[in-house]
């Protein structure tokens, strides 16, 4: 066996190393485009669910709000429908009240304050 088999040899099995490697890289670049596009599908579904559970949330949180809202309405319909019913007589009494705790004393027994 004379040198130029020797390195013919040498050649032959560097050039299969190569394409081994190339084949071996190949499978890599495959397999990592696999498991990128498989973890992009897999995010995208867990950001659809996210999306879809905030929606749900948001609108629940809205209904609360609306139904809060109303429930305060409704009692400031009715404390205002309760303050229509009062009678001006007893109105006056409270007025009457109130001026005498703020005026000194001998101020209030005149005739403006009891109507």
């Amino acid at each position: 066996m004379g040198n130029d088999d020797i390195l013919g040899e040498v050649i032959a099995v560097e050039k299969e190393i190569q394409r081994t490697l190339d084949r071996e890289k190949g499978k890599s670049r495959e397999w990592l485009d696999g498991v990128r596009k498989e973890t992009e599908e897999k995010f995208a579904r867990e950001e659809e669910k996210i999306k879809g559970a905030f929606a749900i949330a948001l609108e629940q949180a809205r209904k609360e709000a609306d139904e809060r809202a109303a429930m305060i309405v409704r009692d400031a319909e009715a404390n205002a429908r309760g303050l229509d019913n009062l009678e001006d007589d007893f109105l006056k009494k409270i007025i009457e009240k109130g001026i005498r705790r703020i005026l000194p004393d001998g101020l209030h027994d005149s005739q403006d304050v009891k109507g």
